[in-house]
């Protein structure tokens, strides 16, 4: 025996591998909550129009829940003076029947159930009063909350903006300074104040006029009496688009072209024909040889003193 027989050889302990975990559940689903989703909150609208907002209620989370829908309402108008109130109202479908209610207070709560995974909606209708003044507008707060979830709480600001109307006003043919005249008149009186800003009548656009304002029926109030007026064009309204063609001064070249045969209705050649040789667009001028001369000379004259008589085409121009 060794000088270590009577020491007992150790075997050194074999270690257990550790065992693989086993995934028996599926982790829990997140929970989000309600959540509220505006996808338009700013609009401009006339006297008379209804700016309308979708608002989205969904429920993220794995339960049904109550949204608690908090609506306040708050008037911004343009002057010191406080102005005509906007009609205020949400419409929202509750089972298979359409609710519309309107705002009588300034506050509002609305109630909807929203099951889980489902998205409810509800419109937000704001329409402007017809004696809306420009710039008057209206804010409608909408505050999101939840019965089930203290954290939920969500707010959007929703502004609508009263803004002006052009309106397209039809006259008898030849009057139409003559129905503007009396529309400014009229404008002077107290209660249409501020009704009209601005009336258009160029002279391309025979038979009506184009009127800037805030109301189409204190418009349509105001043509009442006036004489050759024959009231206003179906819709009435006009967009600057449409009108802008009339904003710009026409060139007195315009319309005129080579080859064609004018009058001179002003100027030591009044009543003489002639034939256009050159037109210089930016000069506003054109150069003409009289028809009866003895020796054909160019002669060079503004655009306003000639009168077209025959196109290039051979056709008289009336």
């Amino acid at each position: 025996m060794g000088l270590f027989g009577d020491i007992e050889e150790k075997v050194p302990e074999k270690k257990e591998e550790p065992k693989e975990a086993k995934i028996t559940d599926k982790p829990p689903t997140p929970s989000f909550g309600l959540q509220l989703v505006c996808p338009e909150d700013r609009k401009l609208v006339v006297s008379g129009q209804t700016a309308k907002y979708l608002l989205k209620v969904t429920n993220t989370s794995v339960r049904d829940d109550v949204a608690v829908l908090k609506f306040t309402y708050l008037y911004r108008f343009a002057t010191n003076e406080e102005g005509a109130e906007w009609k205020i109202a949400f419409r929202y479908r509750e089972g298979e029947e359409e609710k519309h209610e309107v705002f009588y207070t300034p506050e509002k709560t609305l109630e909807i159930p929203v099951p889980a995974g489902m998205t409810h909606e509800v419109s937000l209708e704001l329409t402007a009063p017809v004696g809306v003044r420009y710039g008057d507008s209206v804010d409608v707060v909408v505050n999101l909350s939840s019965k089930n979830d203290p954290l939920v709480r969500e707010s959007r600001t929703i502004s609508t903006t009263a803004k002006q109307v052009l309106i397209v006003v039809k006259t008898q043919i030849g009057h139409e300074r003559e129905v503007a005249d009396s529309l400014l008149t009229k404008s002077n009186i107290p209660k249409y104040k501020g009704v009209i800003f601005a009336i258009l009548a160029p002279p391309q656009l025979r038979g009506y006029l184009i009127v800037e304002g805030m109301s189409i029926n204190t418009l349509k109030e105001m043509l009442k009496g006036v004489p050759k007026a024959r009231g206003i064009i179906e819709e009435g309204e006009a967009t600057i688009e449409e009108i802008s063609r009339f904003l710009t001064p026409v060139s007195p070249v315009a319309g005129i072209n080579v080859g064609d045969l004018v009058e001179i209705v002003s100027g030591p050649f009044k009543g003489e024909r002639a034939r256009v040789k050159v037109v210089e667009s930016q000069k506003e001028e054109i150069t003409v040889e009289l028809i009866d001369a003895v020796v054909p000379i160019p002669v060079t004259v503004k655009g306003d003193s000639v009168k077209v008589v025959e196109g290039t085409d051979k056709k008289e121009v009336k």
